[in-house]
């Protein structure tokens, strides 16, 4: 049978939820029957976890709550709840909770400073943003300009390899697909940082450059 509600527990207090929860047949909870707790504290556990975009700002996660139920002479799962499986004198039971959260995010880069040498023309950095619930979208502006799309998933990392000396870039990390509600930005600088180094004005003892090629070598060796 299904009822329009599902049983949540909240410290030990019973409260209705309308998630829909399914009456499995279990024998109902009975107040009289003694309850001893013979074995580790409730947990939650946020396998098969699903997210649902419900208002902007908020979430509906849905995740999969479990508990052991010991009692004497029988035992039996509360009315919404599943069999996991008996162990000696207790059942440990499980259901499914939703319940509507913040959506929240974060967005980072690494790095920050993108040095660009002299001839190399742009640099890299890495992406990184992630979202606690349904999809994201990530969106990049140049010097203050328009923004656009740049990535999208819940969380994910993404180079970017086309920073350019004397430029900001700004990535922003918005919840769903509206481009509406921003979680959080980061901002990304590229900078001239001259000529590159020369590996031929550091080369270590009875090394040098040889060849020619640029690669620091022992003396005694020959160039390929």
């Amino acid at each position: 049978m299904k009822h329009g509600f599902i049983i949540i527990w909240v410290s030990g207090i019973m409260a209705l939820s309308g998630c829909g929860a399914v009456d499995n047949g279990s024998a109902p909870y009975e107040e009289s029957a003694s309850i001893v707790d013979e074995s580790p504290a409730p947990t939650s556990e946020v396998a098969e976890e699903e997210n649902t975009h419900t208002a902007a700002g908020t979430c509906l996660v849905c995740w999969r709550d479990s508990t052991w139920v010991c009692s004497y002479p029988t035992f039996s799962c509360p009315i919404g709840w599943y069999n996991y499986f008996p162990a000696g004198n207790c059942n440990w039971c499980y259901r499914d909770v939703c319940g509507y959260v913040s959506v929240t995010g974060n967005i980072s880069a690494n790095p920050t400073t993108v040095n660009i040498h002299t001839g190399s023309g742009t640099g890299c950095t890495n992406i990184s943003w992630n979202a606690n619930c349904g999809t994201a979208q990530v969106y990049v502006s140049m010097n203050g300009g328009g923004e656009t799309l740049f990535a999208q998933g819940t969380s994910g990392t993404q180079s970017a390899c086309w920073i350019q000396p004397g430029s900001q870039y700004d990535f922003c990390v918005y919840e769903g697909t509206s481009h509406s509600n921003s979680l959080g930005c980061v901002r990304v600088t590229g900078v001239d940082a001259g000529p590159a180094p020369d590996p031929c004005d550091s080369c270590p003892s009875r090394t040098s450059c040889f060849c020619g090629d640029g690669v620091c070598r022992r003396e005694d060796t020959y160039c390929p």
